[in-house]
């Protein structure tokens, strides 16, 4: 999926650094409109409740950095979300659903 290109000698490095400010809007454009689908999702959670699951993250993480070589960039990015979305939600409860993932939400969470 990522893959390193060299950039078209043709383009001046203005003209490159124009292409990275308008990928650079894309991106916030999306990480805006994603936090606004998560606030969808927290007002669709019953009140006073709001878990996390570390478990739905795990999975999240394992799919989307399966064929990325900078796996470790793509976690750190995803955790950066998930971390201002749970702030936005005020999580209070952290659920796991599997005992091979208490040691990793211990260590997250505490």
């Amino acid at each position: 999926m990522f893959a390193q290109s060299q950039a078209p000698a043709a383009l001046t490095l203005n003209e490159i650094r124009a292409q990275l400010d308008e990928i650079d809007g894309s991106i916030l454009a999306l990480i805006v409109r994603r936090l606004q689908l998560a606030g969808h999702v927290r007002a669709t959670k019953p009140v006073g409740r709001t878990p996390f699951r570390p478990g739905r993250e795990a999975e999240m993480l394992a799919r989307l950095s399966a064929d990325i070589a900078p796996a470790r960039l793509v976690q750190r990015i995803w955790y950066a979300l998930i971390g201002a979305t749970l702030a936005r939600e005020g999580i209070t409860e952290v659920v796991v659903e599997s005992a091979d993932l208490k040691p990793a939400a211990r260590a997250r969470f505490g």
